[in-house]
């Protein structure tokens, strides 16, 4: 796939993060967020970004879904036609790619999920004393974890 010209290449972790940001915010999601999972879902993007699907944890406590994609027809941030999408405007038989993620929906994090509790941690949001113990015993037998976020 051509890159067309007024699209940045995309070649680090902080790059895609700015990226993600950005599209985030198109969707009314401001501040701070970390991704709880994701998977690649074929071959690149423009800009060599990756297409990707996954979920992610805002500073406000919301959980969201995406599929990162192309939009040939989106206007891009310069006034040209094909930008990133988050699955805004696609649809499938549960609902749009881009959605909240309600509490209590299959797709909501569990109570144990490390990463979601990790996420939790960085965002400064409030935890309980079992999630920060689930924590402790994950990260006992992780001697690699930043210290950041060790407790």
């Amino acid at each position: 796939m051509n890159t067309p010209k007024h699209i940045p290449t995309i070649d680090s972790l902080e790059a895609l993060n700015e990226l993600m940001t950005s599209l985030l915010k198109e969707q009314g999601v401001i501040g701070r967020w970390e991704q709880l999972e994701g998977a690649t879902e074929g071959g690149p993007l423009p800009g060599g970004v990756p297409k990707l699907s996954g979920i992610v944890l805002t500073e406000d406590g919301r959980v969201f879904c995406y599929w990162l994609d192309w939009d040939p027809d989106k206007t891009a941030p310069d006034g040209t036609k094909g930008w990133y999408t988050l699955g805004e405007n696609r649809t499938h038989v549960g609902g749009s790619f881009f959605e909240e993620v309600l509490p209590g929906s299959e797709s909501y994090p569990k109570p144990h999920d490390t990463a979601f509790l990790a996420a939790k941690r960085k965002l400064g949001l409030p935890m309980t004393e079992e999630e920060l113990n689930i924590l402790r015993a994950y990260w006992k037998g992780h001697k690699g974890m930043t210290e950041e976020l060790r407790l």
